[in-house]
């Protein structure tokens, strides 16, 4: 069975609001976002620029479509990331 980290369980708003105020974050990357959804997002393409590994994201907000609203999220900043040479194509 592999060690570390597999699952990661974040409650990050009540209402998933996850993509409010976060244009300089999607401009600067990963190096150092101030929005708590570019963090999450940077921890995540610090995992992947160490091999890779993959992680469950499994959102526990309490609000309608919590995993879609994640996955767009983190989606949106890789995005964007990628698009302004910040990340990885592959991110």
């Amino acid at each position: 069975m592999p060690s570390g980290l597999e699952t990661c369980l974040p409650t990050i708003s009540n209402k998933g609001e996850l993509l409010s105020d976060v244009a300089s974050d999607f401009a600067a990357g990963p190096e150092k976002p101030a929005s708590y959804m570019g963090k999450v997002t940077a921890l995540l393409y610090a995992r992947y620029c160490a091999g890779e590994k993959p992680l469950a994201m499994v959102s526990t907000d309490n609000c309608s479509h919590n995993g879609d609203k994640l996955y767009a999220a983190v989606a949106a900043f890789a995005r964007a990331w990628v698009e302004n040479r910040k990340a990885d194509a592959g991110f």
